[in-house]
């Protein structure tokens, strides 16, 4: 007899492979996802980072967090301009950065579980590793775009249907 013939009814071969969809990591691309919880935080090193949690209209959750400083000065400014945009996209407004605190302050002012937003998922790999890298496009619209003087443009072909020009 096995040790664990008695747990054999523990849970079934669908609700582990349900589960397990939900672990393995979104393909690369566009998501529409909802902003559920963005915080300053520290890496292990003491380093600051900003941790992301959106979640897929799919119900999936993509972690991400953006280092803000390392060893490199020319990458701490890279990254935190990199934070300072996608904070600005998160808030639809745009952000000036001053300094880390007042980073902080606009921090706890993005919005949560209110919008959804158009983003980019990728991956960057360390050895076996990947690590999501998260592009946010902007406010979700249903089927346009925002251009960057903020008005609406159609989908494609739709401006060829209206009765005006």
């Amino acid at each position: 007899m096995s040790i664990w013939e008695r747990f054999n009814n523990i849970a079934s071969s669908d609700e582990v492979n349900n589960a397990k969809n939900e672990f393995t990591p979104l393909a690369e691309g566009k998501y529409v996802v909802t902003l559920e919880e963005v915080k300053p935080a520290e890496t292990q090193s003491g380093f600051p980072k900003i941790e992301f949690k959106f979640r897929t209209l799919e119900n999936r959750i993509i972690f991400f967090n953006q280092l803000l400083q390392t060893t490199n000065p020319d990458m701490t400014a890279k990254n935190i301009a990199n934070a300072v945009v996608i904070l600005g996209k998160l808030a639809n407004e745009e952000i000036h950065f001053t300094n880390m605190s007042d980073l902080e302050s606009k921090i706890y002012g993005i919005p949560l579980n209110v919008n959804q937003y158009d983003i980019e998922l990728s991956y960057r790999y360390s050895g076996d590793k990947a690590y999501p890298q998260v592009k946010v496009i902007g406010l979700h619209t249903d089927g346009g775009t925002t251009s960057s003087d903020g008005f609406m443009n159609l989908p494609n072909g739709l401006e060829d249907e209206l009765p005006f020009n």
